[in-house]
């Protein structure tokens, strides 16, 4: 399997994992600072500027915004991006706080287990 392919499936893993709902649409105009930020993190992420995104959904969880829905973003945008050991500590602070997706353990042994691979291949051809 390619890594685009893993990445691919990953995604797809941690929708499912959070319910398979995407993030709640966000008025453009909105006075929250919170939502105006994580909407910056939508419209970067759909031009593909993915690293600009992860910031944004970082300063929305330090304003305060919502775990549970700025977490997924967040993870899915380090996947994408191939922060792999960024994505392992955002998954497993969204672990701690949704006990009840047992997806999410899976979903971080599979990272782990490619950051592995990756390690091991890099020590291979240097």
């Amino acid at each position: 399997m390619t890594s685009k392919h893993l990445c691919a499936t990953l995604l797809l893993t941690l929708a499912a994992s959070c319910g398979g709902k995407p993030a709640a649409p966000l008025e453009p105009q909105s006075t929250d600072p919170v939502s105006r930020t994580v909407h910056m993190a939508e419209f970067y992420t759909s031009r593909g500027d993915i690293l600009t995104a992860s910031r944004y959904l970082e300063a929305a969880l330090v304003m305060g915004g919502d775990e549970a829905e700025i977490l997924p973003l967040l993870a899915a945008a380090q996947i994408r991006s191939g922060r792999l050991h960024a994505s392992l500590g955002t998954i497993a602070r969204l672990s701690a706080i949704s006990p009840e997706r047992p997806a999410l353990k899976n979903l971080h042994e599979t990272v782990s287990r490619m950051i592995g691979s990756d390690e091991t291949s890099r020590e291979v051809n240097p």
